[in-house]
């Protein structure tokens, strides 16, 4: 009769789960929308702007390079501007790393949802008998 019993409470427990679930899904998908539509924008703003960017920008380096190297050709301090210039690149590759690596940081996209599930999961636990 235990078992009985247990079973029911169960069935008890995940009705009232699904009650709770299809009472709050209107907030869950409008939460979930408008993270989603966030995640979007910031997808598009950040990749376009990274990418217009980063193609200026080489093109920009790359043509003062070779103006440094053309301007210096012919002096005493051709390898000084050869070093110099390669530096220069080496630089750039780092500072492109550095900012990578600050991107990765960001916060997790979703995460007002996924908070918003675990705070309504940590709610159903505490209300369990």
């Amino acid at each position: 009769m235990v078992v009985g019993t247990h079973m029911i409470a169960k069935a008890r427990r995940a009705r009232e789960v699904f009650r709770f679930i299809r009472i709050n899904s209107p907030a869950y998908l409008r939460v979930f929308h408008s993270d989603l539509n966030n995640f979007r924008d910031e997808l598009v703003r950040s990749s376009v702007g990274l990418i217009v960017g980063a193609v200026a920008g080489l093109l920009f380096v790359s043509f003062l390079s070779v103006a440094l190297l053309v301007s210096a050709w012919e002096t005493k301090l051709r390898l000084v501007a050869a070093w110099g210039v390669t530096a220069g690149w080496l630089f750039i590759a780092l500072v492109g790393l550095a900012y990578a690596r600050r991107a990765l940081q960001a916060p997790m996209p979703f995460a007002n949802f996924a908070q918003l599930l675990q705070r309504d999961l940590e709610a159903i636990e505490r209300a369990e008998p």
